[in-house]
């Protein structure tokens, strides 16, 4: 469900403002822009500095919300031996 309420913020938000750098899918943007229109290497640059931010943000913010769930274990209770 979250997937698709980013994916439906990035068509809704204006391409050229600054809100738009936020959601995930902007560096895809930039990496098409500089395929289709043969624009300079800086959307290129741009799209992968904003790809690899992206993916270490996301990807910590996934392993911290896995290892917390994780943790608990309400089944498994310690007795005292």
């Amino acid at each position: 469900m979250l997937l698709l309420v980013v994916a439906g913020m990035q068509f809704i938000l204006d391409p050229g403002g600054l809100a738009s750098r936020f959601v995930p899918f902007w560096s895809v943007r930039e990496l098409l822009t500089w395929t289709v229109e043969g624009t300079d290497g800086g959307y290129l640059r741009r799209a992968s500095l904003h790809a690899a931010v992206a993916v270490v943000l996301l990807g910590a913010l996934t392993v911290l919300a896995r290892s917390r769930t994780l943790r608990r274990r309400p089944h498994l209770r310690m007795s005292a031996v």
